[in-house]
């Protein structure tokens, strides 16, 4: 029997292998499908294997980049400030500032140990005149909050105006940011005497999140007592807790502070943190009126408390020779003339120091120099080149050896001359009451300016005032020539009279009328807010706007007490019922001056003023008739007659019937008023 082929190799590999030759489990197919897989699984090798050639050339090319990235970041770190910032606006078309790249080189902060704090003192006492124990406490200040490690600081620094708060604090930080101690030497000042309404809330809280989100480490809150009272519950919080919770939602678009209405935002901003931060409230109020504005517990919350104290002998010779280099180096850079001092002007500088005034007390006498000096050069044809000021009766150039007074070379200006005004106040008819208290003012202020001088306490008064009279008796004349008078002697430094009534105070909607009240106010400040009629704010309990009005005055008048003065002008009893719409009210205006009605006599004199301001006479065959018909008319309606402007209407009315009457004489004398010229009877009164 023919063996099969599977037989015939089965004997062979017997033959080759022995007996124990491998059986095959599997057949030709079996042998095929293996090698199909093989060829798929070397394919899938050579896929791997190309994969695997991209993947390292691209990691090569990553590590290539890295190493120039890593090369070019330490050529950065190398550079100085102002060329890295040259480098990066080419290199990324990024403008920043120098703050900005001292941060991204993220140099560590240096500790403030005691050694280095009184390095700061003495280089900040090298600056700051007479003020060393709070130089101390200022540098000791910032050390706690490092120290401590604290998330922010606080500190209230308080003292009399003008002994040097504002320079001793920035420089401190200019010099702790010397010392490595401060990122950066910026203090943002936010003035609290700008939101004085409710609807500044907004604009408050968008300047709050800029200055707290700001490179600034030093945040410098004034004018605590002229803020809105509901925005301190605000501040309170802030130094308190560090944070201000946001009663509404908003979002932080292109570092704006927006307010939204959606609640499914992400990243919406619900407080104000001042992480970081060191925050001042710096005033010139006493201790009890800062408690005032935001309550005892604040104020012991404070981790600071640091006082200014007033100028010794030295610190004032100090601070006047100050005064005196700073001159020499505006007259050099300004008026190109080298200056130098006589000997009297030094002791001139120290007597005039006024305690109140601080360093601001030179700041009026270096302005006058230099105006002086500038008229003086102006004067000249040549150039002066060198001169030498002295001052003994009053202030000297010399000049080579010619002697100029400032008051030979005093421009022409329109400061108010007080003889002339009290000139004008006495040719007014009447008033006789009214033009003493006016008077009067001058020596108040005279008294109280020698009592400064000599370093006493001065007794302030209100010189708000309520003018009290029928139409027409004078009083917006007197409060013009108050607002001029005022000036003239330095209590005002304005002069200006802005004179309203109601539609101008009162708004025509809710939360308009505050705004609006203290924008009138703001407009009148350094001179004589006039409000006519003023009994018209107050239409009873029920008119909230005009309440609203009132309550914002008094606030105002409170806030600008120091320039600002409000004369309300109305009817006596009107006024009377007025004054019980808020309980401030009355206290503030402790000057209630009565207008009385002109009498006929006093008519007459007001008419023949009149007449001759207009070039025209008033006869005297005229006077009888006219004494009669004046005297007929305030006896009987004086409350409607207009008082001075009846004695107006009746001059100008003559004026009118002259005009006709002269037309038809040839010979008529153009300035004379005639009996002829003039209606006397009552029917011409028209109520």
């Amino acid at each position: 029997m023919k063996k099969s082929k599977e037989e015939e190799k089965r004997e062979l590999e017997e033959k080759v292998f022995g007996k124990h030759a491998p059986k095959r489990t599997f057949s030709v197919m079996d042998s095929e499908e293996m090698l199909k897989e093989a060829t798929a699984l070397e394919k899938r090798l050579d896929q791997m294997t190309e994969k695997k050639t991209s993947v390292n050339e691209q990691l090569q090319k990553n590590l290539d980049e890295l190493e120039k990235m890593t090369t070019r970041t330490s050529q950065l770190i190398d550079m100085d400030l102002e060329q890295l910032q040259k480098e990066i606006e080419h290199d990324f078309g990024v403008k920043v500032n120098q703050e900005q790249v001292s941060s991204m080189k993220n140099k560590p902060m240096s500790l403030l140990t005691n050694e280095l704090v009184q390095g700061v003192v003495d280089e900040v006492n090298q600056k700051v005149i007479g003020q060393k124990e709070m130089v101390q406490d200022l540098v000791l200040s910032f050390r706690r909050k490092q120290m401590m490690q604290n998330p922010f600081g606080t500190m209230l620094l308080m003292g009399e105006k003008g002994t040097g708060k504002h320079f001793a604090l920035q420089t401190v930080i200019d010099v702790l940011h010397a010392k490595n101690v401060l990122h950066g030497n910026q203090m943002t000042r936010i003035d609290l005497g700008l939101y004085t309404s409710q609807d500044d809330e907004n604009l408050l809280l968008q300047d709050l999140y800029t200055a707290l989100q700001g490179d600034a480490e030093v945040i410098v809150f004034e004018n605590v007592e002229l803020c809105f009272p509901a925005f301190l519950v605000m501040i309170a919080e802030l130094f308190t807790t560090g944070k201000i919770s946001l009663k509404k939602r908003y979002v932080a678009q292109k570092n704006q502070l927006v307010e939204t209405n959606r609640a499914l935002l992400e990243q919406t901003v619900s407080t104000l943190s001042a992480q970081g931060k060191y925050l001042v409230l710096l005033t010139s109020l006493k201790k009890s009126k800062v408690i005032d504005c935001l309550g005892a517990e604040v104020v012991k919350s404070f981790d600071d408390i640091i006082c200014t104290r007033a100028f010794d002998d030295m610190g004032i010779e100090s601070l006047a020779q100050r005064m005196m280099d700073q001159l020499v180096d505006e007259c050099a850079t300004k008026l190109n003339i080298k200056l130098t001092f006589d000997e009297s002007v030094l002791p001139f500088l120290v007597k005039h120091y006024l305690p109140t005034q601080g360093a601001y007390s030179f700041q009026t006498i270096k302005q006058e120099c230099i105006e002086h000096l500038a008229q003086f050069q102006l004067e000249r044809e040549d150039q002066v080149q060198a001169i030498t000021l002295a001052v003994h009766d009053q202030w000297e150039i010399h000049q080579q050896d010619q002697v100029y007074l400032f008051s030979d070379i005093k421009k022409e200006t329109d400061v108010l001359n007080v003889e002339s005004i009290k000139k004008e106040l006495d040719q007014i008819v009447g008033l006789t009451d009214v033009k003493q208290y006016v008077l009067s003012l001058e020596d108040h202020f005279k008294a109280q300016k020698l009592r400064e001088k000599q370093g006493l306490k001065t007794a302030d008064i209100s010189k708000h005032m309520i003018f009290t009279g029928n139409p027409g008796t004078g009083k917006t004349t007197i409060a013009r020539i108050i607002s001029k008078y005022l000036r003239a002697i330095g209590i005002l430094s304005g002069g200006q009279l802005v004179e309203v009534t109601r539609a101008d105070l009162v708004g025509r909607y809710v939360g308009h009328t505050a705004p609006l009240t203290m924008q009138v106010m703001k407009s009148a400040l350094g001179g004589v807010l006039f409000i006519d009629e003023a009994y018209s704010l107050y239409r009873g309990k029920d008119d909230n706007f005009g309440l609203e009005c009132i309550d914002t005055l008094v606030k105002g008048m409170e806030d600008y007490r120091d320039d600002l003065i409000v004369i309300l002008a109305g009817y006596e009893k009107e006024m009377d019922v007025f004054l019980t719409a808020n309980s401030g009210l009355k206290s503030r205006f402790p000057n209630i001056i009565n207008f009385k009605d002109y009498t006929a006599e006093e008519l007459l004199a007001i008419s023949k003023s009149i007449a001759k301001g207009k070039d025209y006479e008033i006869v005297s065959e005229c006077d009888k008739p006219l004494l009669e018909y004046y005297d007929r008319i305030q006896k009987d309606s004086s409350k409607l007659s207009g008082n001075g402007r009846l004695a107006r209407n009746k001059v100008e009315e003559a004026i009118r019937r002259q005009s006709k009457r002269v037309l038809k004489e040839e010979d008529a004398d153009l300035t004379k008023l005639i009996l002829e010229d003039f209606v006397l009877d009552d029917s011409s009164f028209v109520e």
